[in-house]
């Protein structure tokens, strides 16, 4: 197959077995993308169980653009049978071991059974361990990767849960790169309850093409017609950031606890507040429509802020002060948690307490 390895990684956790499992070119074009090869084997292999048992499975999965040098090529679908509604979840996310998955020749992997105690998943190429993570059990997303970045280099890809996922919280979340999130129904929740603690992903093979330099030709064309939008140069200002605002303006602007849609301190957390306070910016693997903007936060910690995070742990809490919603966002990025499920939860218990 061209675009695919046709290729999947299989770890079982409990038993200790690594295999590769090829798959046919059928379900490569009629499940295409990262998205539809989830879907596809949890259709299959998941059936009639508690989703934070050993017999779910979690998927991570890319598509045949994934790891190329194409727009939004570094993305990463994450799933399983969801905790928090008991059916099919999923999250997407920007990370370099989508990149590194890849490159390592496959186009997913799937982690059964659960270890007895942490651990923590290594795949350089062929080469692939489980390996202890008790060391990093307990530690911050942003910890776990700083130290697995110590042990195994920088040119490596990283998935990780925080306390949050440890704890089994039905919306945490999987964390890559200090901000880049995804799963949102609980992924990181099936992670912790297989004791997996990370994935670090080492690819150096070259991914097979139909046509290199037509792929290359298309991909640029593709990527010279973002940057001549008009709207471009406003994106790279604020990023979804800009969302505030136009919300705000059509009273569709979550505000304490969804009870009211216009934010009477929606300046002070806009997008051209973030624009004065901003101090860099980050993006996915491959993309040129970055939309990751760093802030100082009120405890002068760096924070990456983007439209939900801000309206979740912002408005819906009645707080306008950014710097103040940075440290939130920074938390529950530490912590492993959903930031817009963490804002919705926090701001019933709000209200709740109100009344």
């Amino acid at each position: 197959m061209k675009g695919w390895w046709g290729k999947i990684l299989r770890v079982n956790l409990s038993s200790g077995t690594i295999k590769v499992h090829e798959y046919p070119q059928e379900d490569a074009l009629n499940f295409i993308g990262g998205r539809g090869l989830a879907a596809k084997i949890l259709w299959d292999e998941v059936r009639g169980v508690d989703p934070l048992s050993p017999d779910n499975k979690l998927i991570f999965a890319c598509g045949p653009f994934n790891g190329l040098p194409t727009p939004s090529g570094g993305k990463m679908v994450v799933a399983s049978k969801s905790p928090l509604t008991g059916g099919y979840g999923d999250g997407n996310l920007g990370t370099m071991a989508s990149v590194h998955l890849r490159k390592a020749g496959y186009d997913a992997l799937v982690v059964e059974g659960a270890a007895k105690k942490p651990v923590y998943i290594y795949i350089e190429n062929d080469n692939v361990s489980i390996l202890s993570a008790e060391g990093l059990w307990g530690k911050t997303t942003f910890d776990a990767e700083k130290i697995l970045k110590e042990t195994h280099g920088r040119d490596v890809g990283i998935l990780s849960i925080g306390p949050g996922g440890e704890n089994l919280v039905r919306y945490a979340v999987v964390i890559s790169q200090e901000g880049r999130s995804g799963g949102r129904p609980g992924m990181g929740a099936v992670m912790g309850s297989k004791k997996l603690k990370a994935v670090v992903v080492r690819g150096t093979k070259e991914i097979p093409v139909a046509d290199k330099e037509v792929l290359t030709k298309l991909s640029q064309e593709a990527y010279r017609a973002i940057l001549d939008s008009p709207a471009y140069t406003f994106w790279r200002r604020q990023g979804t950031m800009a969302a505030v605002e136009w919300c705000n303006e059509n009273s569709a602007l979550p505000v304490r606890n969804f009870s009211d849609g216009i934010f009477e301190f929606s300046r002070s957390i806009d997008g051209y507040t973030m624009e004065g306070m901003k101090v860099g910016q980050r993006g996915c693997p491959y993309c040129n429509m970055i939309c990751g903007n760093v802030v100082l936060d009120a405890e002068a910690r760096e924070s990456e802020l983007d439209y939900e995070n801000v309206a979740l742990l912002g408005s819906n809490l009645g707080i306008g002060k950014l710097n103040e919603v940075a440290v939130l966002n920074r938390l529950a990025d530490e912590l492993g948690l959903d930031t817009i499920s963490l804002g919705g939860v926090i701001g019933f218990v709000m209200e709740a307490k109100e009344k």
